[in-house]
């Protein structure tokens, strides 16, 4: 065979060849790209963005059911792709009350359940821990946590993820006015007195105070407090108008 032909040939085949690894390359990241968006192969063969589940449960090891299909390996912890819609989810472990919710998964996005809690069923009642005196409670958003407040600048936080709860007290004092809040007054500068002296100090002529927490009932004791550094003040309230001079 002619050298000149045999080169050739050689080379074309060489071409070919890396092109071809070339187009397989981009191909391959082309899918895993998609598949990392979300994009999925549904059971008719069509492409449809999905999104995923991620479930976790205390305690852990539940059998997780999704629109009343559950497998052997399918327990929390998980993750889970999904097509995008409402999906039920069902927690069922032995020897423990069930739990469910209807949740809607986006396509693209993730979607987690890490706060399902399961209770025995054969449990006896006792108090964990005593919440008499509390005027509120309000939990974080991975709901773990609870903070029950009071009357008074020692608040309550507790662990949900403790058998004991492990209680822990703070001391909120300087979050809020020194206006009493139990049967004494709270010392400390307040933001009620910054915003007084403040005035004062600017020389303005008049000082408005809003944006009250939602813990006082009665919110005539700031204004007094207020008044006593800057007497010229006022209590914001829906509805009040201002008329501003040049």
């Amino acid at each position: 065979m002619d050298p000149e032909k045999r080169a050739k040939r050689e080379s074309l085949r060489i071409i070919i060849s890396e092109s071809v690894m070339v187009i397989a390359i981009i191909a391959v990241v082309a899918v895993l790209a998609l598949i990392v968006s979300g994009y999925w192969i549904s059971s008719d063969f069509k492409g449809e963005r999905q999104g995923m589940l991620q479930v976790s449960s205390v305690p852990t090891g539940a059998t997780v059911a999704i629109d009343g299909e559950s497998a052997i390996f399918q327990r929390t912890n998980i993750s889970k792709v999904l097509s995008s819609g409402e999906h039920e989810i069902v927690l069922t472990k032995d020897e423990y009350d069930s739990w469910s919710k209807t949740i809607n998964v986006r396509e693209g996005l993730l979607y987690r359940l890490h706060y399902p809690r399961l209770f025995l069923l054969d449990r006896e009642k006792k108090t964990v821990y005593d919440t008499v005196g509390a005027t509120f409670a309000t939990i974080s958003p991975n709901r773990k946590r609870v903070l029950l407040a009071n009357d008074t600048t020692a608040w309550t936080l507790l662990n949900l993820d403790s058998d004991n709860l492990e209680p822990k007290t703070l001391d909120v004092s300087k979050l809020f006015s020194s206006v009493s809040l139990a049967d004494g007054a709270i010392s400390g500068v307040t933001t009620t007195l910054q915003a007084a002296q403040i005035a004062k100090d600017a020389q303005v002529k008049q000082l408005v105070i809003g944006h009250f927490s939602a813990r006082y009932i009665d919110e005539s004791g700031l204004l007094e407090e207020a008044k006593s550094v800057f007497p010229n003040t006022l209590l914001a309230h829906e509805d009040l108008s201002i008329l501003v001079n040049d």
